[in-house]
């Protein structure tokens, strides 16, 4: 059990680049279109993907790579990754999870 959740820690940590465009099932074309639409599907996936991490953190699975601050706002985390997929057309076609967690590690890195 622990190596097949190794195994996706590693798949949804590993850098954007790495996935090809069928390796996932949401794209960040598809979560940002989410975004612009308004769509809860977008606040939704951001948080799943923010908390899975975080969990894993806990379980120590996963090496720390995104350290929000005690009162970082769900919103705050939703603006940061969507921002980021607007300001990088091209990481779009890529693993959405993947994609929004690098915006975060790049906005909210652990090594300060």
């Amino acid at each position: 059990m622990k190596l097949k959740l190794s195994v996706l820690v590693v798949a949804a940590l590993w850098p954007v680049a790495a996935f090809s465009a069928t390796d996932f099932f949401v794209s960040g074309d598809q979560l940002y279109d989410f975004c612009q639409e308004k769509n809860p599907a977008c606040t939704s996936y951001i948080a799943g993907a923010v908390d899975t991490l975080l969990i894993m953190r806990k379980l120590a699975i996963t090496p720390k790579i995104v350290c929000l601050s005690d009162n970082a706002a769900l919103g705050q985390v939703v603006d940061t990754a969507v921002n980021y997929l607007q300001a990088h057309p091209e990481e779009r076609k890529f693993n959405a999870a993947s994609t929004a967690l690098e915006a975060l590690a790049k906005t909210f890195p652990c090594n300060k």
